[in-house]
């Protein structure tokens, strides 16, 4: 966890914190002489692409696969500037950067992203072959120092593992009249947090919110990314109360010389 300021643009990088699924950044502005802030989620990602049943995606694939896996989860879980509920706080704008790359080894990544090339979107489920899987996810929290478990492709999941079609970043209809893209409800997993846990299972309290993307839908809610957004706010309160020490500090220097 790091603190200090950064520079960019007209923009200041106040706070960072790096972890194991992602790291965060705090950005501030001021437009109008008020500040704005934006909490920025920074992923490292490695895509592996995997022979299935209809062979295997050429180069050119790849990396059109990437930049639209890149597109639509960026269309779905970024959010504007908005001010929190209650109006108490900062405006909060929620972006997301991801640094990519296709095979090879990268030991400081934050998740393997495997794409398998099937026919279907879909795989059977190794436990119930009338059971099909259209996205999965492993955190490498969950194994500990144990014995770990294999992903679908017979690799070691002891590090963030996600396992995807081809068709993982199409519109699909999984339920019938409720539009989803695997990608997107999958790297809502990833962030982890309130989205660890699907929202279909009736055992879910949100299993009615059927067009959320924790669900069957595509519906990006306040519960999926507050965690982060608060994470935000609290740290933006903290650097405003800095600020405002050191005014007062600044404003008091003069008198202190006169006397």
């Amino acid at each position: 966890m790091t603190t200090g300021t950064l520079v960019v643009g007209g923009r200041s990088r106040v706070h960072r914190r790096t972890g194991p699924n992602y790291d965060l950044e705090l950005w501030r502005e001021v437009v109008g002489g008020r500040p704005r802030y934006e909490t920025r989620v920074r992923m490292k990602l490695q895509f592996l692409f995997v022979e299935g049943t209809a062979g295997k995606l050429g180069d050119t694939q790849q990396r059109l696969f990437v930049h639209e896996w890149k597109r639509v989860v960026q269309r779905h879980w970024t959010r504007p500037s908005q001010r929190p509920a209650g109006g108490i706080g900062y405006p909060m704008a929620l972006a997301f950067a991801f640094e990519t790359r296709i095979g090879g080894i990268w030991l400081t990544d934050h998740w393997e992203i495997e794409v398998l090339c099937n026919e279907e979107p879909w795989w059977p489920a190794p436990e119930d072959p009338e059971k099909r899987v259209y996205g999965q996810v492993w955190e490498r929290w969950r194994y500990g120092p144990g014995p770990q478990r294999l992903s679908r492709t017979g690799r070691l999941a002891w590090r963030n593992r996600v396992l995807l079609t081809q068709h993982a970043n199409q519109v699909q209809q999984v339920v019938d009249g409720i539009d989803t893209i695997v990608s997107v409800h999958e790297f809502g997993h990833m962030l982890g947090g309130d989205t660890r846990a699907d929202e279909y299972p009736p055992s879910s309290p949100h299993s009615a919110d059927s067009t959320s993307v924790m669900h069957y839908g595509l519906g990006q809610r306040v519960r999926h990314v507050e965690r982060l957004t608060d994470w935000g706010q609290a740290w933006a309160a903290a650097h405003e109360a800095d600020l405002a020490r050191r005014r007062e500090a600044e404003r008091m220097l003069p008198r202190r010389r006169r006397r």
